[in-house]
């Protein structure tokens, strides 16, 4: 939301359903209005375990990162092509038996608030 004047983020999945053990490949579009000083590119898939308490917050599980590009500089428009493996032993359910939500996430690491995009994956 405070971002809104640098431009954007995209993220393309080649599908939204993985298997344990698959590859996910995709792109990352930075969309930057201009140069945008930062410390890098990345992806990653995570899981959320929903908390076994209301009042308390989910468990992040099972992350996997991929970093596309390192190093303080003033970062412009560009895409990256990315491949990640998703691990075999995945926790996909909490102890209650709710199920795990996945995200692919990408992140353009700059100072104060990141510019991400986040997308919801489904694993079968």
């Amino acid at each position: 939301m405070f971002n809104i004047g640098l431009g954007r983020i995209e993220l393309e999945l080649d599908k939204e359903r993985y298997q344990p053990g698959s590859e996910v490949k995709g792109r990352v579009v930075l969309k930057l209005k201009e140069p945008v000083p930062a410390r890098g590119v990345r992806v990653e898939f995570f899981g959320v375990k929903k908390p076994l308490e209301e009042d308390d917050i989910g468990e992040d599980v099972n992350e996997v990162r991929v970093d596309l590009e390192l190093g303080e500089k003033n970062y412009t428009s560009k895409s990256y092509d990315f491949k990640l493996r998703i691990p075999l032993d995945l926790e996909l359910e909490n102890e209650d038996g709710e199920p795990t939500k996945w995200y692919v996430k990408a992140t353009l690491d700059k100072p104060g608030l990141d510019l991400n995009n986040e997308l919801e994956v489904e694993i079968t």
